[in-house]
């Protein structure tokens, strides 16, 4: 006999079918299984039955919703530390901000803001208790701060959307997961973000105070620790941002922008006896506050700078300065247009070619080696304020402006390296008067004495005899003596 199926026993199995397959999927996304709490409008402790509806206070397997309940910007406490199973932030009717202290452990489900219409702020530290994404809607930040910690012990975090990730003052975190096209801000002078994944891939890193610390820089476009855009901006009003560079020897046409209106930005390398080469530019944009501001490089390791540094465009610009730290090299390959001072607080800047700093700017050598490298180079004004040396190589000339009016630091020498030329090696404005006498007596040249200027400016110097000389002269007196006693004798 055929079996009928009725049609409600066939609408039946395929029903069950779809709730199956919807099921598995929401399973795979790890949701099947999450339950939710949703905030209620008011500012209670997070962990008080009272600040969500229903009582129902989130845990390891519940996620935090913020939504249209919340009807304005409001601030609450975790009031203990707490693990959720994550976070999501739809429609809430302001920003909420969940105050400083505790730590906020967060599950597989990380924090959705795919659909947020605000921004969100959690001034709590982050633990990771699984790996997990951020998802973060355009036009929209998650802000991290203040003071607090991002710690990935369960798990990496990435991130997509296009939206901002905000690590405010006093922010540590790293990152490893993959950073997507999420725009990457880093805003307070103790935050430091290290982006520890090479693959990321977003195209947006501003760094206004701080700084970003990464071990993979590749050429723009390419994805690497800093993502893969064209221009890093560094610094902001009245504020300082930092690359820090931990990865073997490298190089990147990227340009580096610094705001003129903050303090100095700057670019460091960590790791000795490598190289970051910069064949982009590093710039300066807006007005410049005051003489001090400018770029430092710095660190154990080296720095080439192919590209050039010129000063902010900016209106009642005073001129960029450059400043070399810590005690790797520093060279100059491109033409720098920049006026400021160049500072040499350690280590050794470099000359590439010939004439790569603007004669407009004054050197100033606190500590470390000025390296010609047999070039030569036209500057302003030198001061030394601390023991310091001037290598010029084999034929190099260094030409500096008029320093006699210039504080050299009293107990402080200038040794001159490589190959020294009397009269034509180092010059020191136009006569004889472009250095003090006390000045002079600060020089230190090996082999040689008697140090002036000639009346072009040139330092002179007489070549001290060689000890043999010096025996010669004593046996020639010796040898007169005798005689003169034979003499005498006779």
């Amino acid at each position: 006999m055929t079996n009928i199926q009725s049609p409600a026993s066939a609408y039946s199995r395929s029903n069950y079918k779809a709730s199956a397959v919807l099921l598995a999927a929401l399973a795979a996304s790890g949701l099947a299984s999450t339950a939710s709490a949703q905030k209620l409008d008011n500012t209670t402790n997070l962990n008080a039955a009272g600040s969500w509806t229903g009582g129902t206070i989130p845990n390891s397997g519940t996620v935090a919703v913020f939504n249209s309940t919340l009807t304005t910007a409001r601030i609450a406490a975790l009031g203990a530390s707490a693990t959720w199973g994550g976070i999501q932030v739809t429609n809430p009717g302001g920003v909420f901000t969940i105050s400083s202290g505790n730590f906020l452990t967060l599950g597989a489900s990380g924090i959705d803001m795919s659909s947020a219409n605000n921004n969100f702020v959690i001034n709590s530290g982050i633990i990771t208790g699984a790996a997990q994404n951020w998802s973060i809607n355009a036009l929209r930040s998650l802000q991290l701060g203040t003071n607090s910690s991002v710690v990935e012990t369960g798990g990496a975090i990435s991130t997509s959307g296009a939206g901002t990730l905000d690590f405010r003052s006093g922010t540590a975190a790293t990152i490893s997961g993959v950073v997507g096209n999420t725009s990457v801000s880093v805003n307070g002078p103790t935050t430091a973000l290290t982006l520890a994944n090479s693959a990321n891939t977003f195209t947006n890193l501003a760094v206004a105070s701080g700084k970003a610390v990464g071990s993979v820089i590749t050429a723009s476009g390419v994805a690497s620790s800093f993502g893969t855009d064209n221009d890093i901006a560094l610094g902001g009003n009245g504020q300082s941002g930092v690359i820090e560079y931990t990865g073997n020897t490298a190089s990147t046409n990227r340009n580096f922008t610094r705001d003129g209106r903050g303090s100095a930005s700057g670019i460091t390398v960590t790791t000795a006896g490598q190289t970051l080469t910069i064949t982009g530019n590093t710039s300066s944009g807006n007005q410049i506050n005051a003489l001090t501001n400018g770029w430092v490089f710095g660190g154990a390791g080296n720095i080439t700078l192919n590209g050039q540094t010129n000063n902010s465009s900016g209106v009642g610009s005073t001129g960029t300065t450059v400043t070399k730290n810590g005690t790797g090299t520093l060279t100059f390959v491109g033409n720098n247009g920049y006026t400021g001072t160049t500072t040499v607080n350690g280590g050794t800047l470099a000359l590439g070619a010939s004439e790569r700093i603007n004669v407009a700017s004054n050197l100033v050598m606190n500590s470390g080696t000025f390296a010609l490298g047999g070039f030569t180079e036209t500057l302003g004004t030198l001061d030394v304020n601390g023991n310091s040396t001037i290598d010029l190589g084999s034929g190099g000339v260094a030409i500096f402006a008029n320093s006699s009016a210039v504080a050299w630091d009293g107990a402080s020498t200038l040794s001159i390296a490589g190959t020294f030329v009397s009269g034509s090696s180092i010059k020191f404005g136009i006569d004889a008067t472009g250095l003090s006498g006390s000045q002079l007596a600060q020089i230190f040249i090996a082999g040689y004495d008697s140090l002036a200027l000639n009346g072009s400016g040139f330092l002179t110097a007489s070549a001290i005899p060689e000890p043999s000389a010096f025996a010669a002269l004593a046996g020639l007196g010796a040898l007169g003596l005798v005689a003169s006693r034979r003499r005498r004798a006779v």
